[in-house]
């Protein structure tokens, strides 16, 4: 099938005469130009539940330029959308009554930036990646961490995309932001990047619906906290030499997590230059950028781990290395892979892969007389308040031997 090469679709059109058969040009993003023996009309693929179905969005004959019909299949696209989810948008006919239902209602006009701002400030806490940071915070505490980009990755993602939209946009009432103008603005911020607009343009319906109704979807706010299955500490040394007998890549980087008490994220992004000497012993060191709640963290390495991983390779581009690579030339392996592992002999109601950090705390708690502090800085823990302030020792010493100890019982 051609694509569309000019924004003049009169030629593609005058090329037709003659042709009784239609040719179709793509454009892009389920965009069809249809031509047929000087004719042709724009139409617009789109699926249906299972069913594909078309709509016509106009002729040339008409004017209907290539733009033109980018932009009514954008709108038509949106509008769908919002229909699926029970969005009813006001058209230019109808923002009179609408303002005047959102006055009655009690919605205020707000510029976009400062709901922005009240819903960061309410809802971020909630976010993975910034429950620990900010918890305990005050509303002007968690402003500010926010405001520097110290309030956790999805809190800074969120503050610097909305950071680069145009003032007149910032600055309108999110009520009266049309999703096709908000689009069109996202579109020429990333025009590459499909992803981030799609990101935005669910944010806009978030806030938008925050605003007017204060419910935010999908929040887990007043809902009970659901607890990762772990597995009871007692068991897990059987396990382990279960695990040790498989061979699989997975089942190594598996052993790793539960030995150095660790996310199974960071044992997949594991590289060697990764392992460092600290005071003449090996560690695992892992940068802010890798971490939960944006801390740097240093896991003291026991003989267990380090029989796990082997022998440091060498050569160009050695530190480049994963611990454990992936299959068919992929750097790390697979997301899911150490799941599956587990669950070769360990239902989902027993344990996961991150229980395992429950299993190794309620260890340390039951069978050793190491202080609370180590075992939370073990697991790379934010101690909330003013405990958490003015602890920032690393503790090497003291979780070297907590975690030789932990090795010693899970073999």
């Amino acid at each position: 099938m051609p694509r569309l090469k000019k924004e003049d679709a009169d030629e593609y059109v005058r090329a037709s005469i003659g042709n009784m058969k239609f040719t179709r040009y793509s454009d892009g993003e389920s965009l069809y130009l249809m031509t047929r023996n000087g004719r042709g009309y724009w139409r617009l693929q789109y699926r249906d539940g299972e069913d594909f179905k078309a709509k016509v969005l106009g002729t040339v004959a008409d004017g209907v330029t290539p733009n033109k019909a980018r932009q009514d299949r954008d709108a038509f696209m949106v509008a769908r959308r919002n229909a699926r989810k029970g969005i009813i948008l006001p058209g230019a006919a109808q923002m009179t009554a609408a303002a005047a239902g959102a006055a009655t209602a009690g919605v205020t006009a707000e510029p976009l930036s400062a709901l922005l701002a009240r819903f960061m400030i309410e809802h971020a806490p909630e976010w993975k990646s910034a429950k620990a940071i900010l918890e305990g915070k005050t509303q002007a505490q968690i402003a500010e961490l926010i405001e520097t980009d110290k309030a956790g990755k999805a809190a800074k993602d969120y503050r610097r995309m909305f950071a680069q939209l145009p003032a007149h946009i910032l600055g309108a009432d999110a009520q009266t932001i049309q999703p096709l103008a908000f689009r069109t603005a996202c579109k020429a911020i990333w025009p590459d990047n499909a992803d981030s607009v799609a990101r935005m343009m669910k944010r806009l319906a978030t806030l938008q619906l925050y605003q007017t109704t204060g419910v935010v979807k999908g929040s887990k706010k007043g809902k009970a906290k659901r607890h990762h299955a772990s597995m009871p500490y007692p068991d897990v040394p059987a396990f382990m030499r279960e695990l040790e007998s498989r061979k699989h890549v997975a089942a190594r980087a598996l052993r790793w997590t539960i030995l150095s008490a660790v996310r199974s994220s960071e044992t997949r992004e594991a590289i060697w230059s990764e392992i460092i000497d600290v005071e003449g012993k090996p560690c695992w060191f892992l940068s802010a950028e890798r971490m939960k709640a944006e801390n740097s963290h240093t896991v003291p390495l026991t003989k267990a781990m380090l029989d796990i991983i082997g022998e440091r390779p060498t050569g160009k581009g050695a530190g480049n290395v994963a611990l454990f690579p992936g299959s068919r030339g992929v750097r790390f392996i697979s997301n899911g892979l150490m799941l599956e592992e587990l669950r070769k002999t360990v239902p989902a109601s027993v344990a996961d892969v991150h229980g395992f950090r429950t299993s190794f705390r309620s260890w340390a708690a039951d069978c050793t007389d190491i202080p609370r502090e180590v075992a939370e800085k073990a697991l790379a823990h934010v101690v909330p308040g003013v405990e958490g302030d003015y602890q920032r020792g690393l503790l090497l010493a003291k979780r070297r031997k907590l975690m030789d100890q932990w090795a010693k019982f899970c073999q």
